[in-house]
Parts: structure tokens; C-alpha cells; sequence
């Protein structure tokens, strides 16, 4: 299990040195920018550990602007990718914080009608 994972993370690191040097930083700001509002979209603002990484996401962007205007654009592309992956994961921590929610939720209605079964069948 530990060398898949390990050709797992190989594989995907070749994978973003790959893509950097076929992505310009304009592409990847328009996908980070994206992100961004997908994890907005997701309700990241209002979870302490969501809005963390929403921070952080926002913060590795306008640091690749600054990086873009000195033409430092493989730096600004790594700030980007670490900018996208921050968003994604505000979104994912968002979403299961959602579904923990609405869990919780279920539970509460289960338990409330098996009360009412109960009680109905106790009366007959």
C-alpha cells in the first residue's frame, strides 16, 4: 500500500512540473480564480477550518500577482497550482461539513418517528 501511494504521489508530482511548463500563469490564475468562488459558492467563509484554506488560497494568488508583474512566472505558476489546491480543499471541508449536517439531521428524524412508532403502537 505504502508504494502506491508513493508511485501515486510520484506520478501526480510529474504531473504538475509537466503542466507548468505547458500552462501560462493567466490560465492558471483564471483556474485558481475559479476555485476561489467555487469554495465561496460551497460555504467555505463560514467554516473556521474551510475559511482557513480559502485564506490561504487567496493570499498564494496575490502573491503570484506580484510574482507575474517582477515576470517571475514559474514562481507564479507553483503559487497558483498551491492556490488552486488550497480552494479545493476549502470546498471539500465545506461539503463535508455540509453532509455531517444534514447526517445529523437524518438521525434526528429517524430517531423522531421511530419515537412516534413507538408510541402509536403502544396506543393500539
Amino acid at each position: 500500500m505504502h508504494r502506491l501511494w508513493s508511485a501515486t504521489c510520484l506520478l501526480a508530482s510529474c504531473g504538475l512540473f509537466s503542466c507548468a511548463a505547458t500552462v501560462n500563469p493567466a490560465q492558471q490564475s483564471a483556474q485558481s480564480q475559479a476555485a476561489v468562488r467555487g469554495a465561496v459558492e460551497a460555504g467555505a467563509e463560514h467554516n473556521p477550518q474551510a475559511a482557513l484554506h480559502l485564506k490561504m488560497a487567496r493570499d498564494q494568488i496575490q502573491q503570484a500577482e506580484q510574482f507575474i508583474a517582477a515576470e517571475e512566472n514559474e514562481a507564479a505558476l507553483t503559487a497558483l497550482q498551491r492556490a488552486e489546491i488550497d480552494a479545493e480543499l476549502a470546498v471539500s471541508i465545506a461539503r463535508k461539513v455540509r453532509v455531517e449536517q444534514d447526517a445529523a439531521l437524518m438521525r434526528s428524524k429517524i430517531a423522531e418517528l421511530r419515537t412516534e412508532a413507538t408510541v402509536e403502537g403502544a396506543v393500539q
